[in-house]
């Protein structure tokens, strides 16, 4: 980061003027992935060094001089509850139950994933940000 500030300071990188970035956030998967110690975390695994909340991007933004014109709240933490709940009916060895869970949930996954975005506490934001 200290890079980008940098570099959108000198004459010849004027012309950057947005940056575009997606980030984890911290979300409702934390807490699944949590108390699911055995099941593979995506969220709380080792490919994520940051976990990202409202007030942490907020503090980059001010740090780095930069305001948030568009953002776009979308996760998978229904995704990650549905996967969590299916590996452990597997692993319990109840394969029809698991089948079942998966039909019935992925007629309205889009919807409960809807109010965990709209709640602005779902697993990854999308975020354009202008250079002030």
């Amino acid at each position: 980061m200290r890079a980008i500030r940098k570099s959108w300071k000198k004459v010849d990188n004027q012309k950057i003027r947005y940056m575009f970035f997606s980030v984890p956030m911290f979300s409702y998967s934390v807490f699944w992935e949590a108390i699911s110690n055995d099941v593979f975390n995506r969220l709380l695994g080792g490919s994520h060094t940051h976990i990202f909340s409202n007030s942490s991007l907020e503090y980059i933004y001010k740090y780095y001089g930069w305001e948030n014109i568009a953002e776009w709240r979308f996760g998978s933490d229904i995704a990650d509850l549905i996967r969590i709940i299916q590996v452990k009916l597997i692993d319990d060895g109840n394969e029809y139950l698991a089948n079942l869970f998966d039909k019935k949930q992925s007629v309205i996954l889009d919807e409960m994933q809807l109010i965990l975005d709209h709640q602005e506490f779902s697993s990854e934001t999308h975020v354009l940000v202008e250079k002030v």
